[in-house]
């Protein structure tokens, strides 16, 4: 639920066409409510029966309300797709169910009304930092990198370490910077042990290098599919492929997010 706080105001009815009734209390009953983003599509609705009356014309009855917003993951998933990094766009409509009644108490019935068009931003910040990780919002469905004990647990986390980075930054449409993780939780994997190649080297003669040393397990046919798995990556990942003005896109960043935890744990499998 996204909590939203709400102050309301209410003053009583005075029916202008018919002077002599004088006025008419106001019972606030409900408000059903449409949260909407980006301000053109509703995401959401929600209900909150509410107790307010103002039948003093010299005095506005007020209340706080917390509207409760269910968001589940796929309403989610369809804002941030749209958000693209920036401000979360935000409007609100409600429609009201009030009740008027004669000053002797009389009840005359029961009225509808609309509230349109409250429109707000919720800094990035603040819906990346805060709102989004308090509903449970990883910003991606693959959260966990599975790895062992030995060599795996003091090296193979680094490259874990910058894969949360890359999903960090996901989240905050930085897909450049989510892409440089990338790059650099395949160098971990490479750094990791002792290479007898001369440095500095092309990552594909590194890659060579670290399987033939360190994987003399697996056969050459699997050798030669995991060398062009690492190399496929390590281009795509490289701003030599997608050339300025033209930079990394959110398709691109997922993708390689995705593709590079697999690596790390297929890693993780191989090595002794």
């Amino acid at each position: 639920m996204l909590n939203v706080r709400a102050d309301i105001s209410l003053s009583p009815f005075i029916d202008s066409s018919r002077p002599q009734q004088g006025q008419y209390a106001v019972s606030l009953i409900r408000a059903t409510g449409l949260f909407h983003s980006p301000e053109h599509r509703i995401v959401s609705r929600f209900t909150e029966d509410i107790a307010l009356l103002a039948s003093d014309s010299g005095y506005t009855s007020k209340t706080q309300v917390i509207f409760e917003v269910p968001l589940d993951v796929a309403m989610l998933t369809r804002i941030e797709r749209d958000r693209a990094g920036g401000d979360l766009k935000v409007k609100l409509t409600f429609s009201l169910l009030l009740a008027l009644h004669t000053v002797n108490g009389g009840f005359r019935g029961f009225y509808s009304g609309r509230v349109e068009d409250l429109l707000f931003s919720i800094p990035r910040s603040v819906w990346v930092d805060s709102i989004l990780p308090a509903l449970g919002y990883g910003g991606l469905e693959l959260l966990e990198v599975r790895y062992g004990s030995g060599f795996l647990a003091s090296a193979l986390p680094k490259s874990v370490e910058q894969i949360s980075a890359a999903k960090k930054y996901l989240l905050e449409g930085d897909w450049d910077k989510a892409v440089m993780h990338c790059r650099k939780a395949l160098e971990l994997i490479l750094d990791s042990r002792p290479s007898s190649l001369p440095q500095p080297a092309k990552f594909r003669d590194r890659v060579n290098t670290f399987i033939s040393e360190n994987l003399k397990t697996i056969g050459e046919a699997q050798a030669k599919v995991l060398a062009k798995q690492m190399e496929l990556l390590w281009e795509v990942s490289s701003h030599s492929t997608h050339p300025s003005p033209t930079t990394f896109q959110r398709s691109d960043a997922e993708f390689l997010v995705r593709t590079t935890m697999a690596i790390v744990e297929y890693f993780s499998r191989l090595l002794p």
